[in-house]
């Protein structure tokens, strides 16, 4: 029924009792007009009902778009600056800002002494969201290298000491491999990356890249072992950083926390 093909008086009823003036049962009408006047309400009703729901979804819309704009923060526990850059490089498409777990104001040592890669990373980021409550992430790494049984594995970090150097700790395995051929130098690097979310959820990702120990240090980029660990002929610490990234062990756990932290 179109507004023109009723009477104007139907409308100031309207009004009044949208304006809370009457009440329906308070008018004095026929079967007719109640009709009327009932098919009006609806017909109104119905359009508040459509311009409503369009300005509820362009305030969504809206929402949306601001939230592309706000940072959002995670703790990396950790305070090694090599891999908060890191990590800070790979998550600002996201607009996610990472923190040190010192700059959240946790300074906690938290002692490594899980069975596994994936454990050690539970480990440290369950103590930095306990202490928060806030989304953590927390990575274990390890270098494998087949002539020695697998070390240092779990204890890559600390192998030869706290204190001791990467360029030690680097020409330490190339002196336990001296002996080693070509086809005995196989090693891998092992990662698992651990993500609490606000609510406590955890998730795990985890990456791994073959390659095998090089007869020298080579290479002046990276980190760690990446002077000894070579990939189809060349060193980590030989590759350019986004190069490493495609390929390496680290790389390969981010893209798919990536993946997750899309929708974050």
């Amino acid at each position: 029924m179109n507004k023109e093909s009723i009477d104007d008086k139907y409308f100031e009823i309207l009004k009044e009792i949208i304006n809370g003036k009457k009440e329906i049962n308070e008018l004095d009408l026929n079967g007719e007009e109640e009709k009327i006047l009932c098919t009006l309400i609806k017909a109104r009703t119905l359009q508040y009902k459509k311009k409503t729901n369009k300005i509820i979804e362009q305030i969504r819309e809206v929402d949306s778009e601001i939230k592309k704009y706000i940072n959002k923060q995670i703790i990396l526990a950790s305070n090694n600056k090599g891999k908060i850059q890191e990590f800070k490089d790979y998550l600002k498409q996201f607009n996610i800002d990472v923190i040190s777990q010192k700059e959240a104001g946790c300074n906690v040592e938290v002692e490594e002494n899980g069975t596994t890669y994936a454990e050690n990373a539970l480990i440290k980021a369950e103590a930095i969201y306990k202490l928060t409550e806030k989304p953590v992430i927390s990575d274990d790494s390890g270098l494998e290298v087949d002539y020695i049984g697998g070390k240092p594995g779990l204890y890559t970090g600390r192998f030869l000491g706290e204190n001791a150097t990467n360029q030690e700790k680097c020409e330490k395995i190339l002196e336990m491999l001296k002996t080693a051929k070509d086809e005995e130098r196989t090693a891998r690097f092992k990662v698992a990356i651990c993500f609490i979310d606000e609510s406590g959820k955890v998730e795990f990702f985890s990456g791994e890249c073959e390659g095998k120990i090089a007869y020298s240090m080579r290479g002046n980029n990276g980190m760690g072992y990446d002077p000894i660990f070579e990939y189809e002929g060349r060193t980590f610490a030989e590759m350019k950083e986004e190069e490493k990234n495609k390929v390496s062990h680290r790389g390969k756990a981010i893209k798919k926390l990536l993946d997750r932290l899309s929708h974050f």
